[in-house]
């Protein structure tokens, strides 16, 4: 009788032993998986753009939506003003994975990856509408550049009009001549040069101090930036120009930081991006920031100055010389041509 009553016992042994060591593995499992799913990832996103600056105040909001959506484990710290890396640093430092993302401006990327600016030509474009327009209708070509570059682009947004701004009124083709003008790419520079003028490299975040100290005599940028960037302490006239209608930011990420990226960030990141609709608050609010300028302008006491029309259309005949040498140098042919069309040029 005792054999039989032990036998029962050593079942209920190993039934419990056995529990037990299930239980552990399902504990193990379980805190495995939450760490897993509690994996920190923190991001660099260097701009140059002011703190103040509307496209920062975008991006932040943005950032910190992703950072909710992820209950704070994936976070992207934005660096704003050029604090991090400087314009023409942006491109090259998220190509090579420096930085993990970064906007690519096609304003900004004429020696690496040319046919990425065909929109930004000079006098190509006159408002954000006809940018926009242009962007949408070539977005396939040109995220292919950017892919073949490394790069994943996630969405798009712009600056509003670039115009000249200059300590002398600079509203006519003459007043233009001799004047040390800070462009950032090759194409401003050889208008200017077309044009008399002096092309002066100058990085963004030195201008304000090349504009106090004579370096330069003006500058090509947004009017929203006037204010934001205080540069009418150093400059007296907004000579409305239009020199671009807009500049796309390509928001791209490192094609490998976006492979190392946990699968349920990388839909978080997707997911935030529709929820938010950032693209089109981005580019409304480079619309808004431009209709609000001229008086923010007037009010810090800078003069706005409107060239003719018939200024404008000597202007236009002169850059389109520069456009169609620009197409020919770069094997940019039937995508100038087919830029033209959407722009009605």
């Amino acid at each position: 009788m005792k054999r039989l009553n032990n036998k029962p016992d050593k079942e209920e042994k190993i039934m419990k032993r056995t529990f037990y060591l299930l239980s552990l593995v399902f504990i193990f499992a379980i805190t495995n998986s939450a760490a897993l799913a509690a994996e920190k990832v923190e991001w660099d996103l260097p701009l140059m753009s002011a703190p103040s600056f509307y496209i920062t105040k975008d991006i932040e909001f943005f950032t910190e939506a992703v950072a909710k959506k992820t209950d704070g484990n994936f976070q992207i710290h934005v660096h704003p003003g050029s604090s991090l890396l400087k314009q023409n640093q942006l491109a090259p430092g998220v190509m090579s994975g420096r930085v993990p993302m970064a906007p690519v401006g096609d304003y900004n990327v004429y020696d690496i990856m040319p046919k990425l600016g065909v929109l930004f030509l000079p006098f190509f474009t006159s408002s954000v509408d006809e940018f926009q327009k242009g962007g949408q209708a070539l977005r396939d070509e040109f995220y292919q550049i950017l892919d073949e570059r490394g790069l994943k682009p996630l969405f798009t947004s712009t600056w509003p009009p670039n115009h000249l701004h200059s300590k002398k009124p600079m509203d006519t083709i003459e007043s233009w001549k001799g004047q040390k003008v800070r462009i950032y790419n090759s194409e401003q520079s050889k208008v200017c040069k077309a044009l008399e003028a002096v092309p002066t490299r100058v990085a963004f975040s030195e201008v304000y101090t090349a504009m106090q100290r004579g370096t330069v005599d003006a500058f090509i940028t947004s009017n929203p930036n006037i204010s934001a960037m205080k540069f009418y302490e150093v400059t007296d006239y907004a000579n409305q120009w239009t020199v671009h209608g807009g500049g796309i930011d390509y928001w791209c990420v490192n094609k490998k930081a976006w492979a190392e990226l946990p699968k349920e960030y990388q839909d978080a990141l997707l997911e935030v991006i529709e929820e938010t609709g950032i693209e089109e608050r981005m580019w409304n609010s480079a619309r808004e920031a431009d209709r609000k300028s001229i008086k923010e302008m007037e009010d810090k006491g800078v003069t706005i100055l409107y060239p003719s029309e018939n200024e404008m259309n000597q202007v236009s005949e002169v850059a389109e010389s520069v456009w169609d040498a620009w197409a020919k140098e770069n094997g940019a042919e039937e995508l100038l041509k087919k830029a033209k069309e959407i722009m009605n040029h």
